[in-house]
């Protein structure tokens, strides 16, 4: 089986579908699975390796931590053409992923694409609503063009359904238990976070944008912060367009320990006692996934993918979304109960336990086989 990847991010960019990407990458060698892996050049040095082809991008204008490749159709071709793929996955639809189409069209080789991100709700949040209709229009397009779409959540998938996306299929996503977990507690890095002797912190890990709902837990804090002053404490680990607003309005109620990755952000977790997560947009959201494996039970809304992670009063809380008065009143509970957070403690890592990335693999290369049989019969 021969499989070539085209995406608009990779590594050494870090997000859910890069991350998703690294773990595949490994996974199709330890079982000598041929692939290749078209991706955005960042701006730096990056680590070659003999299966990725680079090509010169720029951010996406309203979302810069995403890169747009202009469609490398020639250079594709000539790379594709001697690796001779029998199906081809795009992990992105915009950019570098129409060079794919494109390829899997002229070649009659099976493509599939992956949606990943909500691109249509972060509209909203850029005041761009104008775009909507074009771009679910496109979408439509790109997603209908190929033999099947794979999504992270049930609740995804509906959601596409709804928008007339007509073949979808479910690849969740996993999770690395020698990565995350509690053992990389330190004392050290509660301390900085401002959490005193018999604190409990609360943690958000992920972009500081518009679209993650940041308001809605900034207003949690002012709340809980009042009630409880320093038996609650807040850290905030991630970088994006919105960190200074936050800060500012923050001030020193929260710690800011800007991008991590590697080892920080293992202690990052696992040094934290409940991660909240306010954003309505996730299409299924790694890093409620990564806290749980880390020990921490987790508050999150009604909305996307998250709620598919957490289950309700046993290694979470789920709230109504956008509700500042309901998340105040989840982390109220875990301030009142400490039995609580244990009990859903132990729960959240048998969660995240049964989420194994090999299992994932597996399910997606037989579905692969599977599209690649039709194809030919």
């Amino acid at each position: 089986m021969k499989i070539a990847y085209f995406c608009d991010t990779f590594a050494p960019q870090i997000n859910g579908v890069s991350t998703t990407l690294e773990k595949l990458q490994l996974y199709a060698l330890k079982n000598n699975i041929e692939t290749v892996f078209l991706v955005p050049e960042y701006p730096g040095e990056q680590k070659p390796d003999k299966n990725v082809y680079r090509f010169s991008s720029f951010p996406l204008l309203f979302y810069k931590e995403c890169r747009i490749v202009i469609p490398p159709v020639f250079k594709a071709e000539k790379i594709l053409d001697a690796f001779k793929p029998d199906l081809i996955h795009a992990y992105s639809e915009f950019g570098i992923s129409l060079a794919a189409m494109r390829y899997a069209k002229k070649k009659n080789i099976p493509i599939v694409s992956s949606y990943t991100s909500n691109f249509n709700s972060y509209l909203h949040y850029y005041n761009m609503d104008i775009v909507s209709p074009i771009l679910e229009t496109y979408l439509n397009w790109f997603h209908n063009s190929c033999e099947l779409t794979f999504c992270p959540s049930e609740r995804t998938r509906e959601y596409l359904f709804g928008k007339d996306i007509k073949r979808v299929d479910i690849m969740r996503r996993g999770v690395d238990g020698s990565r995350f977990n509690p053992g990389f507690r330190s004392e050290s890095f509660r301390r900085k976070a401002g959490a005193k002797e018999g604190a409990l912190l609360f943690t958000y890990v992920g972009r500081i944008s518009p679209e993650k709902d940041l308001d809605i837990l900034m207003e949690s804090i002012h709340a809980i912060k009042a009630a409880y002053g320093d038996h609650a404490a807040f850290a905030f680990v991630g970088d994006g367009p919105s960190l200074q607003e936050v800060k500012q309005k923050l001030g020193k109620l929260a710690h800011f320990t800007g991008f991590l990755k590697g080892q920080d952000l293992s202690v990052a977790y696992a040094s934290s006692d409940v991660f909240v997560f306010p954003s309505t947009t996730e299409t299924f959201g790694n890093v409620v996934l990564e806290g749980m494996c880390s020990g921490l039970p987790a508050i999150v809304p009604n909305a996307g993918g998250v709620v598919e992670i957490v289950t309700h009063g046993q290694d979470g809380l789920i709230v109504p979304p956008r509700d500042s008065a309901a998340f105040t009143n989840a982390m109220k509970q875990f301030l009142d109960s400490p039995h609580l957070r244990l009990a859903m403690r132990d729960r959240a890592l048998q969660t995240a336990g049964s989420r194994s990335w090999e299992r994932v693999f597996e399910q997606l290369f037989d579905r692969y086989a599977q599209l690649m049989e039709d194809k030919i019969g």
